[in-house]
């Protein structure tokens, strides 16, 4: 009795078999756009169950200026037909983190009328948790159609636009494919103009589109960020808010607000319905 007491001790004490030698714990992407190119800086973070000598990062298309490195310095790296080997040489039960950075111009597929379609797929051998990707496009930049999935945030930063998505967990040979359209912008006016119609969902395929061959004045493909503010704003009430509150909430003068409402209003966006001495505002998603 005390023997088999000790034996289920020892295996209660055991690590538990893995299904695989290692697994993913984050994978973070950061890309920054450009016209035709990228530079694209992925950080990840793997739990060790054995030894990982080597990593694998598969890719389709040539990278330029690549780096592999992790806190101490460089990593000994080398390219064999289209695997990127990444010299980890890591024994042992333990976390480790390390980044592949480089930039490449295959991802990016040019399009009519000066559009960019910048379009990476993601899959992996191992399961993937806390995937995200970030991609910041500059401000001579404007996003158009498509947009694929809906992203999970975004928001604007010192004149750029930020777009996320995240996944808790990408399964073993799971794609996550992502579709992001973006062109130069035609003024130097339009270096302000930002999405709106993210706040929208998407039923299938693309996310929204713009509406065509209407009589009144055309929605453009994009607002600028203080109509974002607003929405976010509006969103953040659950849908509908004052208009007295929105001047409080987000600093604007009255008259702005005046203009930002009305504009998104006849574009559709927004409703407002009388009440009292101001108005009520209404998110139309």
């Amino acid at each position: 009795m005390a023997l088999s007491a000790l034996v289920a001790v020892m295996l209660l004490l055991q690590p538990l078999t893995m299904d695989y030698p290692y697994e993913i714990t984050e994978y973070n992407v950061t890309v920054n756009i450009s016209e035709g190119k990228v530079h694209e800086e992925i950080t990840i973070t793997v739990e060790n169950y054995d030894s990982l000598p080597i990593f694998e990062y598969s890719f389709l298309y040539p990278l330029e200026n690549l780096q592999v490195y992790d806190s101490q310095g460089s990593l000994h790296h080398e390219i064999k037909n289209d695997l990127l080997l990444c010299y980890l040489d890591i024994i042992g039960s333990r976390p480790y983190t390390f980044t592949i950075e480089f930039d490449t111009s295959g991802y990016i597929s040019p399009v009519k009328e000066g559009k960019w379609v910048f379009s990476p797929i993601f899959q992996f051998s191992v399961p993937a948790k806390n995937f995200q990707i970030e991609i910041t496009v500059p401000s001579e930049m404007a996003v158009v159609s498509p947009i694929y999935p809906v992203p999970t945030s975004f928001y604007s930063y010192r004149e750029t636009l930020v777009v996320k998505w995240k996944r808790d967990v990408l399964s073993e040979g799971e794609e996550f494919m992502v579709l992001l359209g973006y062109k130069p912008v035609s003024s130097p006016d339009s270096r302000e103009f930002l999405l709106y119609y993210l706040t929208a969902a998407v039923l299938a395929g693309f996310a929204l589109g713009l509406y065509v061959g209407r009589k009144r004045k055309p929605q453009p493909e994009y607002v600028v960020a203080d109509e974002q503010k607003v929405l976010e704003e509006i969103r953040r009430a659950g849908g509908r808010i004052i208009q007295k509150d929105l001047v409080k909430n987000t600093e604007f003068s009255k008259s702005k607000i005046s203009k930002i409402i009305s504009d998104l209003e006849s574009r559709n966006v927004v409703r407002k319905k009388k009440y009292k001495r101001t108005n009520l505002i209404f998110l139309k998603e």
